[in-house]
């Protein structure tokens, strides 16, 4: 691939055909002008002849902040090359720079995927990654809406919005969405919540057969968690997940045995609820 060095007339120079980015950052391109104003543009861009034009391939936001600071003519490095070359450059140039999100990314591969004969193992070695990275970013477009929204936001990790995705029920994901937004809750968390969501969900249902002796599942009055303090059920968006040692678990207990001992509580043992050490024994059931 042939390279030359020119400055070239700002007015000469047209942006690419389509930016990846989903948005402009407009702070970030205000500070680069404020910065191209005081020192100029460092690093040059890079463009290809294209109807007597030169065609922007890598640093659409240095031409943009190049505008913005109104200079005459910019630094660019000219390259001659073919248009699959060119193709697999821009790629790398563009997917490989650290400020894209998850999301960006994702819908990047897909524009890519749809428009080139790449398949997602040869766009892998493209950009350095292997074919279940570009695959997994790929699923991010399957995701509900307000989980894809808040990765983009960087409201929450990837491996967070992983978990959440998982949750089908949009009232329960949108609970879970809230407090691991506002908790900045690990994935170690949030997938005790989802695991919890999950087990609920499974045990929400019930097998009956129908007229013809086929077996299928029928929803018993909609997903319930238990509560392990006074044994009722609930929906999920009525419980609150709590993450505590084996110690308070223990204080809890004889706290509860405390009081129904004082004032003549009932003890839910009978219907699954806890009485001393109930809540640590369904612990290790469902380690087991």
């Amino acid at each position: 691939m042939g390279k030359t060095y020119q400055e070239i007339p700002i007015k000469d120079i047209i942006p690419p055909p389509a930016p990846i980015r989903l948005e402009a950052e407009k702070t970030d391109i205000n500070e680069l002008a404020t910065s191209i104003k005081t020192v100029g543009l460092i690093n040059p861009i890079t463009v290809r002849p294209k109807n007597g034009k030169y065609e922007v391939v890598a640093g659409h936001r240095r031409f943009l902040a190049c505008q913005k600071a109104g200079v005459k003519t910019v630094p660019c490095v000219v390259a001659d090359v073919d248009e699959k070359t060119l193709g697999d450059f821009m790629i790398a140039e563009n997917l490989s720079r650290r400020d894209l999100t998850p999301v960006e990314e994702a819908a990047a591969f897909k524009d890519i995927l749809d428009h080139t004969d790449h398949t997602p193992r040869s766009l892998g070695e493209v950009i350095g990654k292997n074919r279940e990275y570009v695959i997994k970013r790929l699923r991010i477009l399957d995701w509900p809406a307000d989980v894809q929204k808040a990765l983009h936001e960087g409201k929450i990790s990837y491996g967070v919005a992983e978990q959440l995705a998982i949750v089908d029920d949009s009232e329960t994901r949108a609970r879970y969405l809230l407090s691991a937004i506002e908790s900045q809750s690990s994935v170690k968390v949030v997938k005790s919540w989802v695991d919890m969501y999950l087990e609920a969900k499974h045990y929400g249902l019930r097998l009956k057969e129908d007229d013809y002796g086929l077996v299928k599942p029928q929803k018993q009055e909609g997903v319930k968690i238990c509560c392990q303090i006074c044994g009722r059920m609930y929906r999920p968006q009525w419980v609150t997940s709590v993450i505590v040692c084996r110690d308070c678990i223990r204080a809890i207990n004889q706290a509860l045995a405390a009081l129904e001992a004082d004032d003549g509580r009932p003890n839910y043992n009978d219907s699954g609820g806890p009485g001393s050490g109930d809540v640590q024994d369904r612990e290790e059931d469902r380690k087991d």
